[in-house]
């Protein structure tokens, strides 16, 4: 089925792919340095980029499968009915062919909240190294994965409740340092980028931009 949609399909480079091409500002550097990655490809540059975040997708689809069937016994069918509603809505309809950053977010998402679970269920050292991995590629490929860290504090907390104080500092140092250091490298980025030590300005945009599709017809004269 995928490798038939794409072979469907153009990649679409409309609506917000152009601020990820051209490593606008307003976007973390993950998915402008992905789209760069192609670049050797010449004119086939986003057929690579879309055909590479399908693969990845698939491969979490893939994964999803087994962590469903390992971890909460669900039938097989029952599995495939999910993936099969989950590619029609989501990965056909838009997050599979667009030159957009969910394109390479939700196959991380998908591993990253699969391994947030497993974190929570027991305390495994590697799986904490894991998950603070996957925040931090998911953070500076889309600003909106910031929620994960108060999930973090939740997570500090049960390990707080019911491991030696040992692994609560171990735990502490990994997740909280993760933080800075997705923090450094956003903003170092966009310092030798775009001469400014901070993050991507998109709260600023959407606070300005947002009023105007919400306005009436004769918002015009507002100004």
């Amino acid at each position: 089925m995928v490798i038939f949609f794409l072979g469907m399909v153009k990649p679409n480079i409309d609506y917000d792919a152009p601020t990820y091409i051209h490593f606008d500002p307003v976007r973390p550097f993950v998915y402008p340095a992905y789209i760069w990655l192609f670049h050797w490809m010449g004119r086939f540059q986003f057929e690579g980029v879309v055909w590479t975040q399908s693969i990845l997708t698939f491969s979490s689809l893939l994964y999803a499968r087994f962590w469903l069937k390992k971890h909460l016994k669900i039938a097989e069918p029952f599995i495939f009915a999910i993936i099969f509603v989950v590619l029609i809505s989501i990965s056909f309809h838009f997050q599979m062919f667009y030159v957009e950053s969910e394109g390479l977010a939700f196959p991380v998402f998908i591993i990253t909240f699969f391994t947030l679970i497993e974190c929570f269920q027991s305390f495994q050292l590697k799986k904490i190294l894991l998950l603070a991995l996957l925040t931090c590629i998911l953070v500076l490929t889309r600003l909106q994965f910031y929620f994960f860290y108060p999930i973090f504090i939740l997570l500090l907390f049960q390990v707080f409740n019911n491991m030696p104080r040992k692994s609560f500092i171990l735990t502490s140092v990994i997740l909280i340092g993760s933080i800075v250091f997705t923090q450094l490298i956003d903003r170092g980025y966009h310092y030798f980028k775009h001469g400014f030590f901070g993050s991507a300005p998109y709260a600023g945009i959407i606070a300005s931009i947002q009023p105007i599709y919400l306005a009436g017809k004769d918002a015009p004269s507002y100004f």
